[in-house]
């Protein structure tokens, strides 16, 4: 199993699948290597495979935390000057403030996968090299002004092989994981998971004391990624 939250299951072959026909999609809309590509209101499976979508494509992803106050996200934006975006319904109520780039939303609501043609035909990922840049993630440690920081290929997997080296990962374990992927840490531990063969056991809402450890229970997790409240 590769993920899993409290609605879905998906194995390694479904998100492949899942990933391919979504890389289709952003491919058919215009999206090819080294367009940046900004992730708004996207989270959990959906941020999955919109990651590894874009990653396919030869892209650059661009996480963005949407709880933010909306000049932030504008800021963000006219940072970054990604040349697409997926976005959700309410982006017209401010995208006004964006005119230093052109944002072409892929789509009006939320990604739904199951809505992806099943006949799309194949796209055969792209090949980068380890240095290629694969995405600026805005970063403050939740506390400051977000800075764009902008991370290789070769620094996400280093990162990430390192850090599941060290535990131990295989595939018998069940990451349970309750940051939103659009922080270093949440995304971190996804690559950990990836490139082992575990499960991510994702939950959406932050959890605290006894309802985190209910919620990993019920997801059957046995290793938990963190950090201190």
């Amino acid at each position: 199993m590769a993920y899993a939250d409290q609605h879905l299951e998906k194995d390694y072959k479904s998100l492949e699948t899942d990933v391919e026909r979504c890389a289709v999609r952003l491919a058919n809309s215009g999206v090819s290597r080294g367009h940046r590509v900004a992730l708004i209101d996207a989270d959990g499976y959906d941020m999955v495979v919109l990651l590894l979508a874009v990653w396919w494509i030869g892209g650059v992803t661009v996480p963005v935390n949407r709880t933010q106050p909306k000049d932030t996200i504008v800021r963000i934006i006219n940072k970054s000057q990604p040349s697409y975006a997926v976005v959700g319904d309410d982006w017209a109520e401010w995208s006004g403030g964006v005119s230093v780039v052109e944002i072409q939303p892929l789509h009006r609501d939320k990604l739904v996968l199951s809505d992806l043609e099943t006949t799309l035909p194949s796209l055969s990922a792209s090949a980068v090299s380890a240095e290629s840049d694969a995405m600026i993630l805005f970063t403050s440690g939740t506390t400051g002004t977000p800075k764009g920081v902008l991370h290789s290929h070769e620094a996400l997997t280093l990162n990430a092989m390192e850090m599941s080296a060290m535990f131990g990962l295989n595939e018998s374990h069940r990451l349970y994981m309750n940051i939103p992927l659009y922080f270093s840490n949440s995304i971190s531990h996804f690559l950990m998971a990836v490139f082992r063969g575990a499960c991510l056991c994702y939950s959406t809402g932050f959890q605290f004391g006894e309802g985190l450890l209910r919620e990993a229970e019920s997801m059957r997790a046995n290793v938990f990624g963190g950090v201190p409240s």
